[in-house]
């Protein structure tokens, strides 16, 4: 019996907003949904449901940077760490 399919559409998970299903990528055998998802900083990636879910992938990359235009800093993320820098007009 298989599971029911978990419509994730909307949803955000760390930096990432899921936009809509993806096809299965070709040579993968596992029974895992795929989501394409949009990154805070603009990136569009393609992630495994589990690895939404599970906490594992909460942003496009190893690093990535986003401008908060209300609080004139720029936050920047690399692997665990984040940091904010403030930038000038």
């Amino acid at each position: 019996m298989m599971g029911m399919l978990l419509d994730l559409r909307d949803q955000t998970f760390g930096w990432l907003t899921v936009i809509d299903r993806a096809p299965k990528p070709e040579g993968i055998k596992a029974r895992v949904s795929w989501w394409i998802c949009k990154c805070r900083c603009g990136a569009e990636v393609t992630v495994r449901r589990d690895t939404l879910e599970n906490g594992k992938r909460r942003k496009c990359g190893a690093s990535c940077s986003y401008v908060d235009p209300r609080i004139r800093l720029v936050f920047t993320v690399t692997d665990r760490r984040g940091t904010l820098t403030e930038f000038a007009k």
